[in-house]
């Protein structure tokens, strides 16, 4: 890896614009993955509600569709979170100064080592989609 800056250096007007644009992203994407969480939340209680009022009876088809809207969306709230821990990362090397040169900060968050995301799918804050598949099967 690259030297890390010393902590008295002052940052230039390109990094420190570079660490703003990069808090954006990061609060855009923690954004996107608190709006997955609350569509899931709402889609969960109209299911609910339709079967509490038997609009929609219990059956294979019934648990298969609620599993695949509830994979969908943990699919992508863990990506969404995945993107936030690497743009995370990507500014911790501008405010250290890792990266050896503004050029080079081209907002690619791929190459930093972040868990993958099945590996996030299993994080505390993605505990809820499980849980409302194994509510499901609770109430059958």
């Amino acid at each position: 890896m690259y030297q890390v800056r010393d902590k008295n250096t002052q940052l230039s007007a390109q990094e420190i614009e570079a660490i703003k644009v990069t808090q954006e992203i990061i609060k855009r994407m923690a954004d996107n993955s608190q709006k997955i969480k609350n569509y899931f939340l709402v889609a969960c209680v109209i299911f609910f509600a339709l079967l509490g009022r038997g609009v929609v009876c219990l059956g294979l088809h019934t648990y298969l569709a609620f599993c695949i809207l509830t994979l969908t969306f943990w699919i992508m709230d863990a990506k969404y979170l995945r993107l936030e821990r690497q743009f995370r990362e990507h500014h911790k090397a501008i405010v250290l100064g890792t990266k050896p040169y503004l050029d080079d900060w081209d907002f690619n968050p791929s190459g930093y080592q972040v868990p993958s995301t099945i590996r996030t799918m299993f994080t505390f804050s993605q505990l809820l989609y499980p849980a409302m598949i194994i509510i499901l099967f609770l109430i059958a």
